[in-house]
């Protein structure tokens, strides 16, 4: 460290105090941090980094991710971190070096929605519960394997919904580990399905873990006015 000589003490106190003001200042009034993502109708809502990039007008066909039905698909936003974001790190099965995001809100066809329990929500994107997994298991030529389970939170905010926030980890296609961090809510009739899940690589995810949190956190729906 560099001490200063030529500046008496009283000086360069004032002189620090004046550049920390004007850090504060130029914070206060700053560009925000954060994107709110709603959907009135649904009355679904969430926070999303402002460096997190919307990509959902390059789905294609419109709609199709995670593998469930476009036609019942009521509303989808797909975002990605990386420095040159593209859709292809949201729905490939590549383990993304930045955050991406998915968020849906599904229409549960008819008959469907007596299946719809906790342990179906925990395995809506990859089986995380343990008859789901078991049932992988018996799959000898599946690409999906080396799962971990680090957190699973049964989810009651009240107003007609449960729901489950899962974070685990699995392989996919041999690749390294990549990390979920998936919350599913669906309501009394389970006529809906909500669901937000942020995926990454291993590394990725301990280095942005507390942002993906606040994210994952603010995913909020209200099923009742």
């Amino acid at each position: 460290m560099v001490v200063p000589t030529r500046m008496s003490a009283p000086r360069w106190v004032g002189a620090v105090a004046m550049v920390v003001s004007a850090v504060i200042a130029l914070t206060g009034c700053g560009a925000p941090s954060w994107n709110y993502v709603t959907n009135k109708d649904e009355r679904t809502y969430a926070k999303v980094p402002i460096a997190w990039r919307d990509v959902s007008d390059s789905l294609n066909p419109p709609g199709t991710i995670l593998g469930l039905p476009a036609e019942e698909l009521s509303w989808v936003r797909a975002y990605d971190a990386a420095p040159t974001p593209s859709i292809e790190h949201v729905t490939g099965t590549d383990a993304a070096a930045a955050p991406t995001m998915v968020l849906v809100v599904l229409n549960m066809p008819q008959q469907t929605r007596g299946m719809v329990g906790l342990d179906f929500l925990r395995d809506v994107v990859l089986p995380v519960s343990d008859q789901g997994r078991s049932r992988l298991a018996m799959q000898p030529m599946s690409q999906i394997g080396n799962f971990k389970l680090y957190a699973d939170q049964t989810l009651t905010p009240g107003a007609g919904l449960r729901g489950v926030r899962s974070v685990y980890s699995y392989s996919l296609g041999g690749g390294p580990p990549q990390v979920f961090d998936q919350t599913a809510y669906t309501n009394d009739d389970a006529s809906k399905l909500y669901l937000i899940t942020i995926r990454c690589s291993l590394d990725c995810y301990k280095q942005n873990t507390e942002q993906i949190d606040d994210v994952a956190s603010s995913f909020t729906v209200r099923e009742t006015l």
